[in-house]
């Protein structure tokens, strides 16, 4: 057994020897025990943390060499390179060898090794950067040796490589508290070289899988990719709602996933796939035979569909037979037609007689103009053309079928002359 005293150190005049002692062992058990008293620290200490910040320090256990931390409840804890990144959350990981690329040429040529992580948040300062071990010893603290730090994405990288063919380059270019890697020697300064770009490399990978993976996690929220639900958008409003959700899902905004998923769920809300069409709070039988050809893209089919429906009610309600659309929607409607729209609001709220003959004369012209304007033109010529060719556009597409809603609603609160 090997005592050293504090005191007696200090007090040393040159060479200090310590107590040397033999104890009786037993002989099954094999290993070194160090053991701290009389401590003037009167706080805990922590056995996890110090296994973590000693496994930072060593790399050299293995099958046959095993450090082991007691803490005062017993509990172990075993150095280990996994342990040096257990404080950390993590999010993605690069395994080496298998992460070098091809044009990795020292990494390849030399077996360098390691693991290197990113964490879901950010690292506090301490544990930010990749440390390099030679023969399992430290050779320089955590760096991103000249890469530029101002990345986002060092934020988050942590890890270490192990840079055994170091110790063979004479002379020495490891400091001598382990601390530090010269970088000034030509040998080193292609290593650093290729550190750095493996470090931007690296991050640019980082941002990419971050940005995939965010995008999933929001899209299981909102239920579908965004992109598929914005690009509906036909207005002008689709570069607006773009732009809000890719501010919303930026580095920059300082909010997690899960609030960024439920923002842009409200976004979705008020701006929902094919806007448009809901925004216009078309009639609900309007909607029921138009939705699916709208959706298609398909706008003149759109509007063929609303005005059969529309005709159709509009015969079924009047009782007015006449053979075509046109004439029949002139008998059904107007101040002498067989249905009027407008009677029953007009006595609720006491309108003038004019007043009513002008709503009633309104429905008349109006049916019948939009069976002149947007059935009868258009009838004989191939829908792919007029979809192709913008003689009926998304914007005409919702004008019909808004006006076509409200002479439904019409409809719905009138009654037989």
């Amino acid at each position: 057994m090997v005592e050293l005293d504090y005191l007696d150190m200090m007090g040393a005049k040159g060479e200090y020897n310590p107590i040397d002692s033999t104890v009786v062992a037993d002989p099954v058990q094999h290993g070194t025990t160090v053991r701290l008293g009389d401590l003037k620290r009167t706080t805990p200490i922590d056995a996890k943390e110090l296994a973590v910040s000693l496994s930072r320090i060593f790399n050299y256990v293995d099958e046959d060499f095993r450090v082991t931390v007691v803490g005062t409840d017993g509990h172990e804890y075993e150095l280990s390179a996994d342990l040096r990144l257990s404080a950390v959350d993590v999010e993605f990981k690069w395994s080496f060898p298998d992460a070098w690329a091809d044009g990795d040429e020292i990494a390849n040529e030399q077996g360098l090794s390691g693991t290197i992580v990113s964490s879901h948040s950010p690292l506090r300062h301490g544990m930010r950067g990749i440390t390099l071990y030679v023969n399992g010893r430290l050779a320089n603290e955590p760096e991103f040796f000249g890469a530029s730090e101002s990345s986002y994405a060092f934020s988050y990288l942590t890890g270490y490589l192990d840079v055994d063919y170091l110790d063979s380059i004479e002379p020495d270019v490891i400091a001598t508290d382990r601390r530090a890697v010269d970088w000034e020697t030509p040998e080193t300064e292609r290593l650093r070289i290729q550190l750095q770009a493996l470090m931007a490399r690296l991050g640019q990978e980082w941002r990419i899988r971050r940005a995939a993976a965010k995008r999933a996690k929001v899209e299981t929220t909102i239920g579908g990719s965004t992109e598929a639900w914005v690009s509906t958008i036909k207005a002008e409003e689709q570069s607006t709602v773009r732009e809000l959700v890719a501010a919303i899902q930026s580095d920059d905004v300082d909010m997690s996933v899960v609030q960024q998923g439920d923002i842009i769920a409200l976004v979705k809300r008020v701006a929902p796939p094919h806007a448009e069409y809901v925004w216009r709070h078309l009639h609900p039988e309007i909607q029921a035979v138009t939705r699916t050809y709208y959706e298609e893209a398909n706008y003149y089919l759109a509007v063929q569909e609303a005005m059969k429906r529309y005709v159709k009610i509009a015969r079924n309600r009047s009782g007015a037979n006449q053979e075509s659309d046109f004439s029949m929607l002139g008998a059904a409607f107007g101040d002498a037609g067989l249905y009027r729209v407008f009677r029953s609001l007009a006595a609720q709220h006491g309108f003038s007689e004019q007043t009513e003959k002008n709503v009633e004369n309104g429905q008349k012209h109006i049916s019948m103009g939009l069976v002149a304007g947007f059935r009868n033109p258009l009838a004989h010529e191939e829908i792919e053309l007029l979809n192709s060719s913008g003689a009926f556009t998304n914007d005409d597409c919702l004008d019909a079928l808004s006006i076509i809603s409200h002479l439904m609603r019409r409809l719905d609160v009138g009654q037989l002359a």
